[in-house]
């Protein structure tokens, strides 16, 4: 019982922080979405490349930064289709990594804005694109704005809180890449690990290898430490990514023991207040015994 309550606990952190990041998510892609909508950059695209027209180039930099500031983006950028920068709310951004090319590629599917996958940026920074095709009035697309976000501003801090004190509870965020599984967040116990830790699936006695593998719910296993734990694997709903809630099994033994002290003393208190009172009736009794048959001696004689 107190195993299975244990469980209970840590997937109800589990299927939180799922909620928590899927709502993330989605806000993401709401941003990037509406943000393409925005006439200024239908404007702005087609000119761009024209060196001769610094006027508009600057009201679409002054409009860019402005709609990045406002939601909390770190950058945002106006992309041809094929993934080269045009414009970016400041001059120090690098060229598009993989991920937010592959993003604009499966944005021009969709009206909606998508997410590219985490990737790694100066300084250990970790960035995610949110991105969307700005399109003229026939549908036509004119290339792609990325709202990018740093994952240590809210995501990382989201990750890692846990509602209760705890020396080992974590939770982590991965997805497949190929045949490894692929850390996507810090570990605990290992500094700067996020898109640098990843082990292969054939390693199935690790919570993480098994749910990229699609197994969800209850599981225990060893993670990365070589240590014996108690986890809960969650997909994050609309994305690759898989959320690992676990806390060290000998965490939670310790605690579960403890209760069953603290209950066991309960018990034995109660046993012996009990008996307590049953002795003390009975001796009640056996003077009210002794007293009559006094009383019966007495008017006898």
């Amino acid at each position: 019982e107190l195993h299975r309550a244990q469980f209970s606990a840590v997937a109800a952190v589990g299927q939180l922080k799922s909620d928590q990041i899927e709502q993330w998510r989605r806000e993401r892609s709401v941003d990037a979405a509406v943000a393409a909508r925005d006439p200024a950059f239908a404007i702005a695209l087609p000119a761009l490349s024209n060196p001769a027209l610094p006027a508009l180039r600057a009201r679409a930099r002054a409009r860019l930064k402005s709609v990045a500031v406002a939601s909390d983006y770190t950058d945002g950028l106006l992309t041809s289709m094929d993934g080269r920068v045009l414009l970016a709310a400041h001059d120090s951004t690098p060229p598009l990594d993989s991920a937010t090319r592959a993003a604009i590629m499966q944005a021009a599917q969709t009206s909606g804005g998508v997410l590219s996958d985490l990737f790694l940026g100066r300084d250990d920074s970790v960035f995610i694109d949110a991105v969307s095709v700005v399109r003229d009035g026939m549908g036509r697309p004119l290339g792609a704005i990325a709202l990018r976000a740093n994952a240590r501003t809210y995501l990382y801090p989201l990750i890692d809180a846990w509602p209760n004190p705890s020396r080992s509870a974590e939770t982590v965020l991965i997805e497949r890449r190929g045949n490894d599984v692929l850390s996507l967040s810090d570990l605990r116990y290992e500094a700067n690990s996020a898109l640098r830790w990843r082990r292969s699936l054939t390693l199935v006695e690790f919570p993480a290898v098994q749910a990229v593998l699609g197994r969800r719910g209850p599981v225990e296993g060893v993670d990365y430490r070589g240590v014996d734990v108690l986890a809960d694997l969650r997909a994050i709903p609309g994305s690759p990514w898989v959320m690992v809630a676990k806390v060290d099994a000998d965490e939670l033994l310790a605690e579960a023991r403890y209760r069953a002290w603290v209950i066991s003393l309960m018990v034995a208190s109660l046993i012996l207040a009990a008996a307590a009172v049953t002795a003390y009736g009975y001796r009640r009794r056996q003077a009210g015994v002794f007293r009559g048959l006094f009383e019966s001696t007495r008017e006898a004689q």
